[in-house]
């Protein structure tokens, strides 16, 4: 089961990104969060990470979006 208030609370506290791993351990699976890809509800950034189209693209989730892509080295 989907769990939509972890990958939404997630994303706010990432502003606005969300992993392809958190997304996987939130329930969706790979058809789920690549339909959301497709549909343009999750921008990819970065290899593996996405914002969400709910929210704008800033120098500081370019920033955390390579540290979330590479563990941690921006």
């Amino acid at each position: 089961m989907v769990d939509r208030t972890t990958v939404l609370a997630l994303a706010r506290q990432q502003h606005g990104l969300i992993t392809r791993t958190q997304a996987l351990d939130a329930g969706y699976n790979r058809n789920q969060v690549d339909h959301r890809i497709s549909r343009g509800s999750w921008r990819p950034l970065e290899k593996g990470v996405y914002l969400l189209a709910s929210h704008t693209a800033t120098w500081k989730t370019s920033v955390l979006a390579a540290v979330l892509r590479t563990g941690g080295i921006a």
